[in-house]
C-alpha cells in the first residue's frame, strides 16, 4: 500500500493573522490581506494536485508555535496520512511544481526543506517516522536556527529549496516583488494596498521600478503606475 502524502497548511484564520500581525491600523484591511495570501497559497496546493489540510486555530489550539504546530501534525496523521508536506501563509510565491517535488522526493524516502532568508523555513517534510525521532521537538521555532536544526536532523535525506522571503511584516511585502511569477499576484497586492491606503512614497518608488520591469516583459501589465 503506498504511503499517503498531504499537504499540511498551518496558519491561523485571516482575522487572527491580522490581530497577530496587523500591517495596518485597520483590522478589516489587514484581514483582507491575509485572507489574499491564504487564497493565493491554498491556490499553489490545489494545483499540486496533492490533498490539502487546512489547519487553523480550531486545530491548532493554544500553547506556543510548537505546541500548535505538533497539534496540528498529530491530527493530520490521525486521518490517516504518513508524510506531510507543512507550509504556512507568509510565502505567497511558493509555487505548486515545488510541492509536487516535496512530494515526489517523499516517495523516494527524501525529505525537502525550504528555507526563509531570515532562518526559518517556509516549506519542510515530516513523516510518521521523522516526527517519531523528534523531528519537532528537537527544533528551536521561531529562532534563525530552525533552517539549520533542520538540515542536520535530516542530514544527507534532504534536498534544500531556493531561499525565499516569509512575510512576517509590512516591510517584508516589498522583498517578494522581484520573484512574483506573473502580473495577477502582483496586480492582487497592489489593488489591496492602494485600498489600504498605506503607501508611502518611497514604497510607491520600488513598486515603479518594478512596473518598468513588467512593461519589458512579453504581454501587456494588468496595472499603470504613474
Amino acid at each position: 500500500m503506498p504511503f499517503r502524502t498531504a499537504i499540511l497548511f498551518f496558519s491561523r484564520s485571516a482575522q487572527n493573522e491580522a490581530r497577530a500581525k496587523p500591517l495596518c491600523r485597520d483590522h478589516d484591511k489587514s484581514q483582507k490581506f491575509y485572507s489574499l495570501l491564504q487564497g493565493i497559497t491554498l491556490e499553489a496546493a490545489g494545483k499540486s494536485g496533492i490533498p490539502v489540510v487546512v489547519a487553523d486555530e480550531s486545530v491548532q489550539g493554544a500553547g506556543n508555535f510548537a505546541d500548535r504546530l505538533d497539534r496540528a501534525v498529530l491530527a493530520s496523521f490521525e486521518k490517516g496520512y504518513d508524510n506531510l508536506i507543512v507550509i504556512g501563509n507568509d510565502t505567497p510565491d511558493i509555487d505548486h511544481k515545488q510541492l509536487k517535488s516535496a512530494y515526489d522526493r517523499l516517495q523516494d524516502d527524501r525529505h525537502t526543506v525550504g528555507p526563509s532568508r531570515d532562518g526559518g523555513v517556509y516549506l519542510f517534510t515530516i513523516t510518521r517516522e521523522s516526527y517519531s525521532k523528534g523531528i519537532l521537538t528537537g527544533i528551536d521555532w521561531n529562532t534563525s536556527h530552525v533552517f539549520i536544526q533542520m538540515r542536520a536532523f535530516y542530514k544527507d535525506k534532504c534536498h534544500t529549496l531556493q531561499a525565499k522571503n516569509d512575510i512576517d511584516r509590512f516591510s517584508d511585502v516589498f522583498k517578494i516583488f522581484n520573484r512574483l511569477k506573473g502580473f495577477r499576484l502582483f496586480n492582487q497586492i497592489w489593488s489591496l494596498f492602494n485600498q489600504m491606503r498605506i503607501l508611502v512614497p518611497s514604497v510607491c518608488r520600488k513598486i515603479r521600478s518594478i512596473s518598468v520591469i513588467c512593461h519589458s516583459l512579453r504581454g501587456p501589465p494588468g496595472i499603470a503606475i504613474s
